[in-house]
């Protein structure tokens, strides 16, 4: 099973994708009309994907890799053949951080991302 983070220059990658997760945003608008039951709604598509995933290594030079290259601003593209619906471009939307288990020995790199189109 490969895991692939890239950026087009630099790539890592990680043992697993761990605790992925994705939301898509409603960007309907309802108007609320004065004197009327019944609301207009204006439909729009959901956005594309947001979220967080989890990358995890077995040391902390590959860890730091990640955390750096997603300091950048680029956009980067997450491959698995472990998580198919994982895959995708995406940008940083939030916070990249690092930290280790001590418990098991494995780095953990923490993505906050938002998809966007390939």
């Amino acid at each position: 099973m490969t895991n692939t983070i890239s950026d087009g220059t630099s790539s890592v990658v990680p043992l697993v994708i761990d605790g992925w997760a994705s939301t898509n945003r409603s960007r309907s608008v309802v108007h609320t009309i004065i004197n009327r039951d019944e609301d207009d709604v204006s439909l729009v598509a959901a956005s594309l994907r947001t979220g967080t995933f989890r990358a995890v290594f077995d040391n902390e030079p590959d860890a730091e890799l990640c955390r750096t290259m997603h300091t950048a601003p680029r956009t980067f593209m997450l491959t698995s053949d472990e998580a198919v619906a994982a895959n995708m471009t995406y940008v940083l939307d939030g916070d990249a951080g690092v930290e280790q288990d001590e418990e098991r020995d494995y780095w953990i790199v923490s993505i906050s991302y938002r998809e966007v189109g390939s």
